[in-house]
């Protein structure tokens, strides 16, 4: 556990105000702050050696113009959390410092070797493509002063080997890094898209375990939840109301007995289309087991949902030639009243359910 906090804070550390499930987003914000927040430390020493010891005052002037646009692009993506800006001025400051150094030390005391990391900033900041083209442009520039300065650079010393040297191991460094980044993007691409994947397998099993694989509504547990919220809603809330709807299809264990259950199971899906496009949006319907439908209708009182079993009823009579085999319903309603428990709600709706079938079925009784 403290081995986990450590590596927390010193993510927060690294990728600053940034919050992100994106690896690539992730990895070019640490990224961007570790590079950055090392080129400003060795441009300040370098500095101080540069003026106090070397008194090398022109290079020492360079370290501090490039220290301050250092901070500043530090400022961009660790304050403003601004990645891109953070990026480019980045960007700019090392392609203008390495170019007006390589320039002003002509290599004296090897001070090119420090142009090699130029392909692992610009790829690994930019992605292997952008940054390939960078650094290609970076070096289209300073491969012809470092040829145009043979017999010039560190006091004639620069000759055709050292240029061709110096070239063979920026372009190799070159090549390193564009191969290291394409092979992390490669590995972060399949990793994003295997967690899509996942989150897309995770959504379906959610959405399986609220709903009827048959029917496709929601299964008891889900409408068993939304009657649970409803029910608490209205217990805290005196101006809440809701109603309750159960739905019976007349004779269904007829129908299953004389044309089997896959005609029975077409009917019970057919049934379901039915209903659900004739309930408002903001209306719930579920398969409380079998034959037996539970609606909730929210803010509904007693006459507005017997009114609305009723249209659902006739709309199911009216469309009955379309189902499998012609079918009814019986509809029982109640509502919520103060002081109810659940037991005693959903008795109710059962009994008023029970009184539709007493009463010929094909009816709404409301209790």
């Amino acid at each position: 556990m403290i081995r986990r906090m450590k590596m927390m804070k010193m993510l927060d550390l690294l990728a600053g105000n940034m919050r992100t499930d994106d690896p690539f987003k992730l990895r070019q914000t640490i990224l961007a702050n570790v590079f950055i927040f090392l080129s400003l430390a060795v441009l300040f020493i370098f500095f101080f050696l540069n003026y106090f010891v070397f008194h090398d005052i022109w290079t020492a002037r360079l370290d501090v113009v490039s220290a301050m646009l250092s901070l500043y692009a530090l400022y961009k993506v660790r304050i403003q959390n601004n990645l891109q800006d953070a990026i480019v001025l980045n960007d700019v400051n090392l392609f203008l410092f390495f170019l007006a150094y390589a320039y002003i030390n002509k290599n004296d005391d090897f001070g090119l070797i420090w142009l090699v990391f130029v392909p692992m900033f610009m790829i690994s900041l930019n992605g292997y493509r952008r940054g390939l083209i960078i650094t290609a442009f970076f070096y289209a520039i300073l491969f012809p002063i470092a040829y145009l300065n043979i017999g010039v650079w560190q006091n004639g010393e620069w000759n055709l080997h050292s240029f061709v040297r110096f070239s063979m191991v920026s372009i190799l460094m070159t090549y390193v890094a564009y191969i290291n980044e394409i092979s992390i993007y490669k590995t972060n691409l399949a990793l994003k898209r295997m967690r899509e994947k996942e989150r897309e397998y995770n959504a379906l099993l959610e959405q399986l375990s609220y709903r009827d694989e048959l029917t496709g509504v929601r299964n008891r547990r889900a409408i068993q939840e939304l009657f649970e919220k409803n029910f608490e809603r209205a217990r805290t809330d005196k101006r809440y109301r809701f109603s309750l709807v159960m739905v019976d299809i007349d004779h269904f264990k007829r129908i299953n007995d004389t044309y089997g259950h896959q005609q029975g199971d077409r009917v019970l899906k057919r049934f379901c289309e039915i209903m659900e496009s004739r309930i408002r949006e903001g209306d719930m319907m579920g398969r409380w087991g079998g034959e037996e439908f539970l609606m909730i209708f929210p803010g509904c009182d007693l006459e507005d949902a017997v009114r609305k079993a009723e249209m659902l009823r006739q709309t199911l009579e009216a469309e009955k030639e379309s189902l499998p085999v012609p079918v009814t319903a019986s509809f029982g309603v109640t509502e919520y009243r103060p002081g109810d428990t659940r037991a005693e709600l959903l008795h109710r709706v059962d009994e008023a359910l029970y009184g539709a079938k007493a009463a010929g079925r094909n009816r709404v009784e409301a209790l």
